[in-house]
């Protein structure tokens, strides 16, 4: 059964419109690895700065390894109902090691967590962006050199020729097609 953070206040349930409306686990799944990986660490720090029993860190780092595997692998059953990612975490961890699970948040704020979570997750994306750039790039310098002697024309928004820098293997047309007149702000010549 799902707990949400505030849900001591109210005495009735979630109307399940509510429910769907504010759950954000659609969205924010996308965090699990890196809430898990930074609740690995936390938990390490707990035991090694002896917050909480070295046993209780070992086997909370234990099944939050074991949950890792089950979203790298896509058996992570993400509950709807639960507050966020980092709710849906929580509760699987109860579920799996038992109280040692409540320990985990041992001087952590909620805010840290959220912190940190989206610092890696923002990190791992820039990284693969990087690698994307890199391959688009590789895909363009590989088609270019094919390309050899060919023409490219290059037109503004105003529809006359763009002045262009030559930029090999690429010959840039700069001059208009025929019928077109010049646009008197370009400044090169043909």
């Amino acid at each position: 059964m799902t707990h949400k953070l505030w849900g001591t206040r109210f005495a009735r349930k979630t109307n399940k419109l509510t429910e769907k409306f504010t759950s954000s686990i659609s969205f924010d799944q996308r965090l699990a690895k890196y809430d898990i990986l930074g609740s690995i660490a936390h938990a390490k720090m707990l035991g090694k700065q002896k917050i909480i029993p070295l046993k209780d860190s070992r086997e909370i780092v234990k099944g939050l390894n074991t949950l890792l595997k089950e979203v790298a692998s896509g058996k992570f059953k993400f509950d709807v109902c639960a507050e966020d990612i980092h709710s849906n975490i929580q509760e699987s961890l109860v579920r799996k090691i038992g109280k040692p699970a409540h320990k985990l948040h041992t001087a952590r704020s909620r805010n840290d967590q959220v912190a940190l979570d989206i610092r890696i997750y923002l990190k791992s994306e820039v990284d693969n962006l990087v690698e994307y750039i890199s391959q688009l790039q590789k895909s363009i310098l590989k088609l270019a050199s094919k390309l050899t002697g060919n023409y490219a024309g290059l037109y503004a928004s105003t529809g006359c020729p763009a002045c262009a820098l030559e930029s090999p293997p690429l010959k840039l047309y700069r001059g208009p097609r025929e019928g077109q007149r010049k646009n008197p702000r370009c400044q090169k010549e043909d």
